[in-house]
């Protein structure tokens, strides 16, 4: 149906950029959630706010997880908390700007309560409602992944792309490096 084709499409826009999502539903598994695959060439052109907002579909739910994560004197503001999630959802310009501060402002604007930005704890998103990125090569292969922190995967990608141009050219076979954020290839 058309209405799930949006809350979940195919790919997102970054600028100029059009990048390639896929769905995975294995709870558990690092593969579950939303991949967006983004190549090593276009990385300086890669802004990490469109990826705050995940996709349409967990709008809601990611809301409704932010307000439960908030501290209790914000939190008891906003009973109850799945009708405010869907209010504040439906007024939201969804991927403008910052995800926090647009939340921020919807949920004042809403329900008169100011939330600062830093009182909302991404951290509480479980690993469904995180964004998980894949830098490949122009040829496919994935050099860089990373759950919810797009930074990392750059930085890694950035402080070792001379090994991996190296290592691409002399090694027929994968290296895999992790870390726990990031899992790197190298082929």
């Amino acid at each position: 149906d058309f209405d799930v084709l949006n809350r979940y499409p195919d790919s997102m826009h970054c600028g100029d950029l059009r990048l390639p999502l896929h769905y995975a539903f294995k709870p558990g598994e690092t593969q579950d959630g939303v991949t967006v695959k983004v190549s090593v060439h276009a990385l300086h052109k890669v802004s990490r706010e469109p990826f705050e907002w995940g996709v349409p579909g967990g709008l809601e739910e990611r809301i409704l997880t932010l307000l439960k994560g908030l501290p209790k004197g914000l939190r008891k503001r906003f009973v109850p908390a799945g009708e405010t999630a869907r209010r504040v959802a439906e007024k939201l310009n969804f991927g403008k700007g910052s995800f926090l501060k647009e939340l921020s402002r919807a949920i004042e604007e809403i329900t008169g309560v100011p939330v600062p930005t830093d009182q909302w704890d991404v951290q509480c998103l479980p690993d469904h409602l995180q964004m998980r990125y894949s830098v490949v090569y122009a040829e496919g292969a994935i050099l860089a992944r990373s759950r919810a922190n797009l930074a990392a995967a750059i930085d890694i990608v950035e402080v070792d792309s001379s090994l991996a141009a190296k290592r691409r050219s002399e090694i027929p076979v994968r290296d895999l490096i992790q870390s726990s954020e990031v899992s790197m290839i190298l082929a």
